[in-house]
């Protein structure tokens, strides 16, 4: 199910300094999704899970908030949204719902179903979504350790779409570049953050803030979609990356089928609500994706080697 989307304005393209985004400028509006929430229907731009049956509605589990609301201050702008877990919500590839894990809302760029609307311009493209990190004890949604610390509390999830060549991905979800985002909390105060592609820590956050949870997908570097995923703080300073070389033929990448989804969610942790802000999908290769792009091109090097 996708819905039209809209884009919100001029997000900052910015140079990259010694690990920290510097020089920023504005780019062209004309992005495939930009939301800082500002507007009173921005939380509209999402789906939400309407309960055990596993359907979708716009709008549902998420809130727009003022900034400072429950002691917490946008990111930018007057406002941030609150996503809400809703419990016992994730459902296995079955379709059995999996006891003590829910999931929230998520976002869908190429949003009718046509797998031609809004390609990714030169098959490269970033989706981004900052997170309020609470690590401050006694606090509207204190990040806890969770029931289970061995296991992320929560995923970030997102996968490109698939082109009109694509058969059956052709303009959704094509899993075969599924990459996410796997947050866990071993301990109080401390955040860590690896990916499904790797089970290594690659950076670790242990203060409260604002952090920067970005995507990079690029079909124009070799035959495969290759990934890269960084995590910056509030400064823009890079804390850590992870990259990766999909299965999916660069050749079937056609955009965004849906953005950063909140999936695989402890229930109860941080109080079943985390807020975010300033989500956007962004055309072209910005600081962070190139800084990647090396090592991606090494890995490729690598596994043409063990292939011949």
């Amino acid at each position: 199910m996708f819905m039209k989307r809209k884009s919100m304005g001029v997000v900052s393209s910015c140079a990259l300094a010694a690990g920290t985004l510097m020089a920023c400028q504005a780019v062209r509006a004309d992005i495939p999704y930009s939301n800082g929430f500002e507007t009173s229907n921005s939380q509209d731009d999402f789906f939400g899970t309407t309960g055990s049956n596993g359907s979708y509605g716009a709008g549902l589990n998420i809130s727009r908030m003022y900034t400072g609301t429950n002691g917490i201050p946008a990111a930018s702008g007057n406002y941030y949204a609150q996503v809400n877990n809703v419990n016992n919500d994730y459902f296995d590839p079955e379709g059995n719902p999996t006891p003590g894990i829910g999931q929230a809302v998520y976002t869908a760029f190429n949003s009718s179903g046509n797998a031609d609307e809004n390609p990714a311009p030169n098959g490269f493209f970033t989706e981004s979504t900052a997170v309020y990190v609470n690590l401050t004890p006694s606090t509207y949604g204190y990040w806890a350790p969770p029931t289970t610390p061995g296991t992320p509390a929560f995923w970030i999830d997102s996968s490109p779409a698939g082109d009109a060549s694509d058969g059956a991905y052709a303009g959704y979800a094509d899993y075969r570049d599924e990459v996410n985002f796997q947050i866990s909390v071993p301990t109080a105060g401390t955040v860590n953050v690896n990916s499904n592609f790797n089970p290594t820590t690659f950076a670790t956050i242990n203060s409260t803030g604002w952090y920067t949870f970005l995507m990079t997908f690029n079909s124009s570097g070799g035959p495969y979609v290759q990934n890269v995923l960084s995590v910056l703080n509030s400064n823009g300073n890079l804390l850590g990356s992870a990259t990766n070389l999909s299965t999916m033929p660069s050749g079937d990448m056609g955009g965004t089928a849906y953005g950063d989804w909140f999936t695989l969610w402890q229930n109860n942790f941080a109080g079943d609500t985390i807020a975010i802000d300033n989500v956007a999908t962004t055309p072209e290769p910005g600081p962070l994706a190139l800084l990647g792009l090396g090592a991606v091109g090494l890995l490729l090097k690598r596994r043409k080697r063990r292939s011949v």
